[in-house]
């Protein structure tokens, strides 16, 4: 079906994929002109990190869109993002699965597939607008029999500059029940997130601001992203 309606107007677009659009507009689709770049990146045992920066993709719509993603091994995921616009905007945050999703507000988003679950909560913005549909926007061909699920996360009022916090913790729905949500606390120049983990917790820090300490919890850091692991005894 390469270059079908459904095709180019739904696979080739970013509300097909788990990003964020701005007023329902995405990064330029199908062209080599929608450049991103890594900015940030380490790994270790405990911790991966990675930043990108797309905000050149959106061919206008956009100055900044800075995503930071955090994987605290194997139980949590933290995706900051950071969103700049010339004028004030709407923003939606999509979110795909193959089965429908159990939305218990936007804290508490669970999607189970057999053996693999996650439990998703938007932290940040508060206020979202969420939708679910199983409908593609448009549809493929009517011999394609496909069904799934696709929510989207609207911010309540539009603004020019957005930030939004999301946890994901992936677990085995048959071996552990739901694990718990983290708390997000606002910070003067950023934000902490605080979530429990097998033998104790994390705390995340993500600065708003340029320059500066963020401090949360007796821990500080002087730069954009920084992950703690305590153990039981802190």
């Amino acid at each position: 079906s390469y270059g079908s309606n459904h095709h180019k107007n739904w696979m080739w677009k970013t509300k097909s994929t788990n990003c964020i659009t701005v007023d329902g507009r995405g990064q330029k689709g199908h062209s080599a002109s929608a450049t991103g770049k890594i900015i940030a990146f380490a790994t270790s045992d405990r911790i991966d990190y990675v930043a990108g920066e797309a905000g050149s993709a959106y061919g206008g719509a956009l100055n900044r869109f800075t995503r930071h993603i955090l994987f605290i091994k194997p139980e949590l995921i933290i995706v900051f993002d950071q969103l700049e616009a010339p004028e004030e905007s709407g923003f939606e945050w999509r979110l795909h699965s193959l089965k429908k999703m159990q939305i218990n507000g936007q804290n508490d988003i669970r999607i189970i597939n057999e053996q693999a679950a996650a439990r998703v909560s938007f932290l940040a913005p508060a206020g979202l607008k969420l939708a679910l549909t199983d409908k593609f926007d448009p549809p493929p061909r009517a011999r394609i029999k496909l069904t799934e699920w696709h929510l989207t996360a609207s911010t309540p009022k539009k603004a020019k500059r957005m930030e939004f916090v999301t946890v994901i913790r992936p677990y085995r729905p048959s071996k552990q029940t739901p694990p718990a949500t983290a708390t997000l606390h606002k910070l003067k120049n950023g934000y902490a997130v605080e979530a429990r983990i097998a033998g104790g917790k994390v705390i995340a820090l993500l600065r708003t601001a340029e320059k500066g300490t963020i401090s949360f919890g007796g821990q500080s850091a002087n730069t954009q992203t920084a992950a703690f692991i305590l153990d039981a005894n802190g």
